[in-house]
């Protein structure tokens, strides 16, 4: 009978703390989901940064080749029209066999010869300048990156760390909570102790051994 009830007592110990478990692992999977949706959230605002940013990258790499293009646009239509006024001034018939004869036509060419290059050189430095200024542009704009990067991986680490501390406050929680059942369920009665010698001794049964003493009957071994 008393084992019986002892096997009771073991089985409620065992199916209490196996429900304490369970307890403990649900609590873990809530902070696991907690920490899920807020790593989720933090995500998806890094990945709409980077979007933003390559957009951002594409405008303003779209906006400087439209400008360039304008400028070197501009650029081709004024030594276009330059080529037809010249073609529309240019001597014929006798009168460039003349010029040609007499050496005024290759002055001619060596002046235009000098415009050109002095309107290409011209040209260069007018396509250099805003070359720098968008230069000076890009790197603004890399710098504002480069600082919203910081920012995102600051968030980040942040919430490693906030993890890592809520991890560590649960754990020792659970640990506090199972700390204080087991003081308030108290010790545990030990199992009966019960020796077979076999056939090389005899039973030790611990209630004679306590009344040896003070039974009459007892006898001297």
């Amino acid at each position: 009978m008393d084992e019986t009830k002892e096997l009771a007592a073991r089985h409620r110990v065992a199916l209490k703390e196996h429900e304490q478990a369970e307890e403990r692992a649900d609590k873990r999977d809530q902070l696991k989901a907690c920490h899920a949706a807020r790593r989720a959230k933090l995500e998806q605002e890094a990945a709409e940064l980077k979007l933003r940013q390559e957009q951002a990258r594409a405008q303003q790499r779209l906006l400087q080749s439209e400008a360039t293009q304008s400028q070197q646009q501009k650029f081709n239509a004024r030594v276009k029209l330059i080529q037809e006024q010249r073609a529309a001034t240019a001597t014929r018939g006798l009168a460039a066999i003349l010029a040609g004869v007499s050496g005024v036509e290759l002055v001619r060419i060596k002046i235009h010869a000098y415009q050109d290059r002095k309107r290409e050189a011209a040209h260069d430095q007018a396509r250099q300048q805003p070359a720098e200024r968008q230069a000076l542009v890009r790197q603004e704009h890399d710098r504002r990156l480069a600082i919203q990067n910081l920012d995102m991986t600051r968030k980040q680490c942040a919430l490693e760390h906030t993890e890592e501390r809520e991890c560590q406050s649960l754990e020792k929680r659970l640990a506090w909570e199972a700390q204080m059942r087991h003081t308030q369920r108290g010790p545990q009665p030990s199992p009966n102790l019960s020796l077979h010698v076999g056939s090389l001794g005899r039973a030790m049964v611990p209630q004679k051994a306590q009344h040896r003493h003070t039974n009459a009957h007892a006898t001297e071994l």
